[in-house]
């Protein structure tokens, strides 16, 4: 690329050109992070040379990786993929080069969480190139951050149609990424079907994506797809055998589907990865409890109270537990914290309590 013309868009400098409708209009916007118009941030900390042959190499990612991008790994990563290189004339090649100014602006203003200025960057990126794949994908990522889901969703479906810039490898990972967090915005939206779809759509592009396959389980446990949603989970725990929640959300379906022995399994699987995981203790307790294994239910209740002592339903199923083993005193006290963290469970309880009260009595007046 010209040097001049390099010059020309990141140090804002007038550059001679014989044909001035070669040169972009477009000027970077005034900037909250540098305060300058047009933004210095490129001059006082990264240049980003645009020529040939210095611009830094599309990477190459294992497309079977089970490691999955962050979104800040994703605005990384996006910062330093560059164009498939198609054939341009120079006004075209300038108004690129322009685009992926504002582009990597935004992913450095991004990282700095000045999301408004990041997103302003990125949509100057795409006025001037309007299928700039990794544009639409990051402003996805910061409409998202901004709460703008519907918006945020609308990039993600951008970024899926717009190719143009992804060379095969990167394509593939990315667009796996985007189908990925595009399934989790329609599932904050409770668009589960739709989500459903997405996650298959990422799956089919990378089949060992275990996040995917998490995510997918929980949305077909809430549709009552219980057999595929256990499918899920199994396939997620192949990719990735360290994730505890994987674990417990397994024993969740499997203790929906009343395969208590093996629901026992999966929480103890989640307890030894995490042995501080408080409701994989708390659900342990009701399959020990559903099985008739009391005492252990109650080690288990007692355990999840020990990593979280505000856990008022691990207070009120202990009590439970208390009760049927005759202990009324501790069911009584245990009833009673629950009711003191959470105050609903007092019309709950209030037949229990009473009835406790006159078991008390009656178990007094026969000791004297």
């Amino acid at each position: 690329m010209n040097i001049l013309l390099f010059c020309a868009i990141v140090f804002d400098v007038t550059y001679g050109a014989e044909s001035p409708s070669e040169i972009p209009t477009k000027q970077l916007p005034h900037c909250r992070r540098c305060h300058s118009t047009p933004c210095t941030c490129f001059k006082k900390q990264k240049i980003y040379h645009i020529s040939e042959v210095n611009k830094p190499a599309s990477p190459t990612w294992d497309l079977d990786s089970t490691t999955v991008a962050s979104d800040e790994d994703i605005l990384e990563f996006n910062s330093n993929c560059t164009d498939s290189g198609s054939t341009s004339t120079e006004s075209d090649s300038a108004t690129t080069d322009l685009a992926e100014e504002f582009f990597r602006n935004g992913n450095e203003l991004s990282k700095d969480n000045l999301l408004d200025e990041a997103l302003e960057n990125y949509n100057e990126a795409i006025q001037l190139k309007s299928d700039y794949a990794l544009a639409f994908f990051n402003r996805g990522v910061v409409l998202r951050k901004l709460g703008r889901l519907d918006e945020a969703l609308g990039s993600y479906d951008k970024a899926i149609e717009s190719k143009s810039d992804y060379t095969e490898a990167i394509y593939a990972r990315s667009v796996a990424q985007v189908f990925y967090n595009r399934g989790n915005l329609l599932h904050n939206l409770d668009r589960l079907d739709e989500a459903l779809e997405s996650y298959e759509a990422a799956i089919k592009i990378n089949s060992h994506y275990a996040e995917v396959f998490y995510n997918r389980g929980i949305v077909l446990r809430k549709l009552n797809r219980l057999d595929e949603a256990l499918e899920s989970f199994e396939k997620a725990i192949e990719s990735k055998t360290d994730d505890a929640e994987t674990f417990y959300n397994r024993g969740n379906v499997l203790q929906d589907l009343s395969r208590l022995d093996e629901a026992f399994e999966s929480y103890e699987a989640a307890i030894k990865i995490n042995p501080d995981y408080a409701k994989a203790f708390y659900n342990r307790g009701i399959v020990l409890q559903k099985l008739n294994r009391l005492d252990e239910a109650l080690e288990s209740f007692e355990k999840a109270i020990e990593s979280k002592s505000d856990y008022a339903e691990a207070f009120y199923n202990r009590g439970i537990v208390l009760q049927k083993l005759n202990r009324l005193d501790e069911a009584l006290e245990s009833y009673e914290a629950a009711i003191k963290i959470n105050p609903d469970y007092a019309n709950k309880l209030q037949t229990v309590l009473q009835n406790l009260s006159t078991s008390q009595n009656k178990i007094s007046k026969k000791r004297l």
